[in-house]
């Protein structure tokens, strides 16, 4: 009677094993929990303002544009979620207003501020091609100069306190097809080629450290890019768009701690 009562209160054989394998199952996955949500890094958003450069000219598809391949790069390298914001917009210049008044700075004028994106982390800008006029003196390095501060200043006050990225336009060529021929749309290789270079390195040197420089154009080759890298001699082929979305990859994983792994797009 008393090893059946006993067999009654104590059930079925196992059970207490099953108990207490359910009982350690439920600690280790507590235990567990915080180490996945460490591993697990917050969302980044990165915004990328520019004229056709960025939009992707003449490609067969935006995301192959330099912003949509640097989402790509970062997913593959980074445990965060990433998330890049294409603004290009073509025939968009830094100055509002120009300096020379020439028909060309007509063209490209616009009263729009390039977009804020309120959400954004980071902010990467790669403007000032269609402000490239003339082959002579560029009289416009001042008011260039003091423009970009100002858009570097109204970008970095946004909600979210993102940090800002200035980047060079990639280099300006004659068009592949046509040596002796100008760039598209009558843009000025020496101001691109010689003038930028130095002039966005020193807004960035005097932003009060609100802007970083990415030196785009060095990356790209230079003065000694080959023309057969653009389309026209001012945009670039898909072959440098993915040039420039991995010197950006590598600014952007040292910067912001947020790659984790060792990966290139082929």
């Amino acid at each position: 009677m008393m090893v059946a009562a006993w067999r009654s209160s104590a059930g079925p054989p196992g059970r207490g094993l099953r108990r207490c394998l359910l009982h350690l199952s439920v600690v280790a996955a507590v235990c567990v929990l915080p180490f996945q949500a460490a591993a697990v890094r917050a969302p980044v958003r990165i915004a990328c303002i520019g004229d056709s450069i960025t939009a992707g000219f003449a490609l067969q598809n935006r995301s192959l544009a330099y912003p949509g391949r640097l989402e790509g790069l970062l997913r593959q390298r980074s445990s965060s979620e990433i998330e890049v914001v294409n603004l290009g917009v073509p025939g968009r210049p830094l100055m509002k207003h120009g300096c020379q008044d020439s028909a060309l700075e007509k063209a490209h004028r616009s009263s729009k501020e390039p977009d804020v994106d309120p959400r954004a982390d980071v902010v990467m800008v790669m403007l000032g091609t269609n402000d490239a006029h003339g082959e002579g003196e560029w009289p416009c390095s001042k008011p260039f100069q003091e423009q970009y501060t100002r858009l570097i200043e109204s970008l970095a006050q946004a909600p979210s306190k993102p940090r800002v990225y200035v980047l060079t336009p990639p280099p300006v060529t004659s068009p592949p097809d046509c040596p002796d021929c100008p760039p598209f749309g009558g843009i000025s290789r020496r101001v691109v080629n010689e003038v930028y270079p130095k002039l966005l390195r020193t807004v960035c040197d005097r932003s009060s450290s609100l802007a970083s420089f990415v030196d785009v154009w060095s990356r790209l080759g230079g003065s000694g890019m080959a023309a057969s890298m653009t389309l026209d001699g001012v945009h670039p082929k898909e072959e440098a768009h993915l040039d420039i979305a991995r010197s950006l990859v590598d600014v952007l994983c040292a910067d912001l701690d947020i790659c984790g792994r060792s990966s290139r797009e082929r």
